[in-house]
């Protein structure tokens, strides 16, 4: 039981590093389409370069929408982590409480 809630902590933290690591990546993304999309702002009319706003509007949002679902499957980890320390803690203790009575 002990070794299942080790392993189960360790890919959790996997997990979580990966996310977190993601995140940055799809922040940065962010701040660059959000650079791009400011400079491109003041020269966008009709044809090419207004095409390219759009696009640039468009990966922005779903760069945006990635990172708030990265972020709340980050929260529900964290989350599922604290059960997992519970349920460890709790472990321990009955160990050492089945120690004592020994």
């Amino acid at each position: 039981t002990d070794s299942s809630v080790t392993f189960l902590q360790e890919q959790h933290a996997k997990t979580l590093q990966g996310l977190h690591g993601e995140i940055q990546k799809l922040q940065k993304k962010c701040a660059r389409l959000t650079f791009e999309l400011t400079m491109a702002g003041g020269t966008t009319t009709e044809g090419k370069g207004s095409t390219d706003f759009s696009e640039q509007e468009k990966a922005l949002k779903v760069s945006q929408e990635a990172v708030i679902t990265l972020k709340s499957q980050v929260d529900t980890l964290n989350e599922q982590n604290a059960l997992l320390n519970h349920e460890v803690v709790s472990l321990v203790r009955k160990t050492e409480n089945k120690l004592k009575e020994k």
